[in-house]
């Protein structure tokens, strides 16, 4: 009896242009651009951004 030949399951992002999203990567985005920083008064760097732009 021969065995059937095994070959990898085929990843759908290998096709695309990036890897998707993982927890790591959602959680470097939240700590980058939502979460308050102490060196901009307690906001996020984008609203940081945006008041300073602002003024």
């Amino acid at each position: 009896m021969v065995s059937p030949v095994w070959r990898p399951a085929a990843c759908s992002w290998t096709r695309a242009s990036t890897p998707p999203s993982t927890a790591l990567d959602d959680y470097i985005t939240w700590f980058n651009t939502t979460r308050g920083h102490t060196h901009c008064k307690g906001l996020s760097p984008v609203q940081y951004r945006a008041q300073t732009l602002a003024a």
